[in-house]
């Protein structure tokens, strides 16, 4: 029985390597010629695999997902080259798409062009600001998320977003005006089709600017113990001992 077990795993690990080996195949084939063509052919392979109810997690799929990435990638790039091409809406869906790849300064140059092309649109300059908060670039934030309350006053994530660069920049009196004033936007909160800080993230966000606020120590105390009763396994915690 030993020895059957035996033979069949060994004959399953060489049916996986043959797999693979397809699979490298056409991944090198396409690395050879990145076009269309050759991603349908990786493609095929990857909708054989999804329809195979028995198959496992192996090489075959790091293979497919490289390849899937890269052609993604490479029909980015041509959007990006041909961007003038599109309205504002779509050049604010590649910024976003390129946003959400780690590609900022990419990014940032598209959502000036999508501001270009509707200048007041507060959406576009609130993501702006949302990228250059992600490259560390807080100054040129603040001023993306200020441009997206003058067009929107009542830009919920925009003042929140303004607060936390705030609060990051040692402006704790300033941050918490902003905190405040998103509160009273909070029945606009999905007017950008996004969900820009969680419930849980914007209370200990309020939280952490009431602390650096000496006037506020009190109400900081009667949030923090809220919060420990409602999320007592959040990271917060762990950095305060």
């Amino acid at each position: 029985m030993k020895k059957f077990v035996l033979v069949i795993l060994l004959l399953s690990l060489s049916i996986g390597f043959v797999f693979a080996d397809e699979a490298r195949d056409l991944y090198m084939r396409y690395m050879e010629e990145p076009c269309y063509r050759t991603f349908l052919d990786v493609h095929s392979l990857a909708t054989e695999i999804e329809a195979d109810t028995t198959v496992v997690v192996d090489m075959r799929h790091f293979y497919l997902m490289h390849v899937h990435r890269m052609e993604m990638n490479r029909y980015l790039d041509a959007l990006v080259e041909n961007v003038e091409a599109f309205g504002a809406g779509v050049r604010r869906n590649i910024a976003d798409t390129l946003m959400g790849l780690g590609r900022l300064d990419l990014a940032i140059e598209i959502y000036r062009k999508a501001i270009e092309a509707s200048p007041q649109w507060s959406c576009a300059w609130r993501h702006k600001g949302e990228a250059y908060f992600r490259n560390n670039d807080l100054d040129n934030a603040e001023r993306a998320l200020r441009a997206a309350i003058q067009y929107r006053q009542t830009h919920y994530d925009a003042y929140l977003m303004l607060a936390e660069v705030q609060y990051l920049q040692g402006r704790h009196r300033q941050a918490l005006i902003n905190m405040e004033r998103a509160f009273l936007f909070l029945n606009y909160a999905d007017m950008c089709e996004d969900e820009l800080y969680s419930d849980e993230e914007t209370q200990f966000l309020h939280l952490k600017i009431l602390q650096a606020n000496r006037g506020r120590r009190s109400e900081a105390r009667a949030l923090e113990n809220k919060l420990r009763e409602l999320y007592p396994n959040n990271a917060f915690w762990g950095r305060r001992r």
